[in-house]
């Protein structure tokens, strides 16, 4: 696209909750409704996708390759899939943007279900500087964070955009994590992170260490339990670890977790029977003293539900349920919280923000892509976009449900646009920015674009519809066992 007063330039893709290796996303390969890595290449949603990226790369940026892909968080399932597997699948989406030249820069932003990678990025560059004594007496930090304008170049990292040396296309691989800031001109940011610790339950361990040690009363902590994003990761990065980027590989344990997180994901009456269950055995395992025998079930009952709540794992949560909208009230309280607290704090501190017009935070995780004006803060004039999500929670899915794939793009003037795919396989498009010439003309380029796609995306959108029968038959199964 070419760069004079009318147009600007394309700056970045940004995708997210791809949730490579799980079932439940679109992306996997499937065979009996298992995950299996498919020699023969991608499935067609993935395929698909590789295509809408690179319609982006030949309509919006005159052919060359996207200048940054932004990998917004939980790409890699860690939490319900093998680490083999699941990185196994990363492999074959880097193969593809290899392959086709569609981007020359991959920023991974790193979220709660594949936080492991994060951990395993940040312990393997300690390793390398341990292994380079010239360096070892200056090395004296562990960084559980990184810089928010700056993203680390990590080696295991690096060698993942130099995989395919045959298409003569190396990727540069850079991590960020949990924010990452990207100027836009003179006078625009934008600030991503995938939005894991917006949510009490990814603070947990804070709230608790803040609550027994200091005696802090809990509601005064829920919004910002630590002054600094580092001190969050500290808190929590082995919590985050166990529960949501580790403990598919446990087993038969794992297996359960599974089971439980799709129930209270997906069907909420099996969050009450299994509640019953787990209450039976402890009453017939354990007696709490000065508690009537008849009563102690529902003891054990309120215990458990008490706790789940304080994780946020059970309740009014905007991201379990599909009858939430995309953009609730509580995910404004949350996304305020935290860019006051923690974003606007981490650009203080590394004094890294200059005076900026306009900005646009962008996050996923909840798998409801929106496009949102808000106020928080400091910051002047602020917008929230969500990327959506490619993953199936629903055997329910209509043209209402919120939960959506989408590809956010933006521009070097700060305009921002959202494209996302419904359940009418159509490709919708919402553009919001600061230049409208720039949002006619990409309209115009996206309605060509539309066509062109035209049987690509009617047919991969019905595939999706063939998974999604087949991955809520497999989950009905599971859940039955429960």
């Amino acid at each position: 696209m070419v760069n004079d007063n009318n147009h600007s330039r394309l700056l970045f893709c940004a995708i997210s909750d791809l949730h490579l290796g799980e079932e439940d996303s679109v992306l996997t390969n499937l065979e009996l409704g298992e995950p299996v890595l498919n020699p023969r290449g991608p499935n067609r949603c993935m395929t698909t996708l590789v295509n809408l990226l690179h319609s982006i790369k030949r309509e919006l940026n005159d052919g060359k390759p996207i200048p940054r892909l932004v990998l917004l968080g939980d790409v890699v399932e860690l939490a319900q899939a093998p680490f083999h597997l699941a990185t196994s699948f990363f492999r074959t989406l880097l193969f593809l943007l290899s392959q086709r030249k569609l981007a020359d820069r991959v920023v991974y932003c790193p979220g709660n279900h594949d936080h492991g990678l994060w951990s395993l990025a940040r312990n393997s560059a300690w390793l390398e500087g341990l292994c380079s004594p010239s360096d070892l007496e200056a090395r004296n930090d562990f960084n559980y964070t990184t810089q928010i304008s700056r993203p680390a170049r990590i080696p295991v990292l690096e060698r993942l955009g130099k995989l395919f040396p045959e298409y003569e296309h190396d990727i540069d691989m850079l991590v960020a994590y949990p924010n990452y800031r990207l100027v836009a001109g003179s006078n625009h940011e934008f600030i991503f992170t995938h939005g894991h610790f917006m949510e009490d339950s990814y603070k947990l361990m804070s709230i608790v260490a803040r609550r027994l040690m200091e005696n802090v009363p809990t509601k005064k902590l829920s919004t910002a339990p630590r002054k600094t994003v580092e001190e969050l990761e500290k808190d929590n990065a082995a919590w985050i670890d166990f529960v949501w980027s580790g403990i598919a590989s446990s087993g038969q344990s794992g297996a359960l977790f599974e089971r439980i997180y799709e129930a209270v994901m997906v069907r909420d009456r099996e969050v009450a029977a299994l509640l019953d269950r787990v209450s039976v055995v402890l009453k017939e395992e354990y007696d709490i003293p000065y508690v009537i025998e008849a009563f102690e079930d529902s003891a054990f009952k309120a215990v458990l539900k008490k706790i789940l709540g304080e994780m946020g794992v059970i309740g009014s949560h905007h991201r379990a349920s599909a009858r939430a909208g995309a953009f609730t009230r509580s995910l404004e309280s949350e996304l305020k919280a935290y860019i006051t607290n923690y974003i606007s704090r981490q650009l203080a501190s590394e004094g890294d923000r200059p005076s900026i017009d306009k900005t646009v935070f962008i996050h996923g995780h909840t798998h409801k892509p929106y496009f949102q004006a808000i106020e928080a803060g400091d910051f002047k004039s602020v917008a929230a976009v969500n990327t959506g999500g490619w993953v199936v929670e629903s055997k329910n899915v209509t043209k209402a449900d919120p939960r959506r794939p989408g590809v956010v793009i933006g521009t070097d003037h700060g305009d921002v646009a959202l494209l996302t795919f419904n359940k009418g396989h159509e490709l919708v498009f919402e553009c919001k920015g600061t230049n409208d010439i720039w949002c006619a003309l990409i309209r115009e380029r996206l309605d060509t674009l539309a066509l062109e796609l035209g049987r690509s995306v009617v047919a991969s959108s019905r595939i999706r519809e063939k998974h999604l029968e087949q991955r809520m038959k497999k989950l009905e199964h599971k859940l039955d066992e429960l």
